[in-house]
């Protein structure tokens, strides 16, 4: 997970042993590209940028559940300096936050309510007010809020006449990008992504 303006990169602890190998490929890469690499306990599961997402007003948000610790935040707080707040996945489906929650541009954030419990529901609900906009459950399986935001243009494996409309009367546009194959491996746009210009 890059943190907020500098080089700096905290690396996963993968929770399945079929990807604990790529921490060590990860570091040779980023240390070979001048980053410097964070190590978090060895005993703290958390799975990076897939449930650590940073929204316009530069706070973390944190997803706890089926691959990432409850227990990440005092690790991560460490490291940064920024408010922090732990949200919890509900929904087994939905594995990892950026499944089912992406912060846009200017306070607007996408999200799945029921994958999410209810005071992660309520946080959210108060932190981005009118400005979050809810999927249905058909958007949510669509991984719509696996999506990549550039500017202003969202760039998601497929949308909803609804989800467009809404979006575009907020000054976004969406780009469908055709994901299915990827999307077997239960992953859309956004799990094909790292994002290093972060801050």
């Amino acid at each position: 997970m890059p943190l907020l303006g500098n080089k700096q990169i905290i690396l996963s602890n993968f929770k399945h042993p079929q990807r604990q190998g790529e921490k060590e490929i990860n570091r040779s890469w980023f240390e070979a590209n001048g980053w410097d690499c964070i190590d978090l306990p060895d005993a703290t599961v958390f799975e990076g940028a897939g449930d650590a997402l940073f929204d316009s007003e530069r706070r973390l948000w944190l997803g706890g559940g089926p691959r990432s610790d409850q227990t990440t935040l005092p690790s991560l707080a460490c490291h940064i300096k920024t408010p922090i707040f732990r949200l919890t996945l509900a929904d087994p489906r939905f594995y990892h936050l950026d499944t089912c929650f992406c912060p846009l541009p200017d306070g607007y954030a996408l999200y799945l309510p029921e994958s999410f419990d209810l005071s992660s529901q309520e946080l959210l609900v108060r932190h981005f007010g009118n400005k979050l906009i809810a999927l249905t459950p058909d958007e949510g399986q669509q991984f719509c809020a696996n999506a990549v935001c550039i500017g202003r243009t969202i760039v998601m494996n497929q949308t909803t006449p609804r989800l467009t409309g809404l979006l575009e009367t907020r000054g976004f546009s969406v780009q469908e990008t055709l994901l299915s194959e990827f999307m077997k491996s239960g992953g859309s746009a956004k799990c094909l992504t790292l994002n290093l210009s972060i801050g």
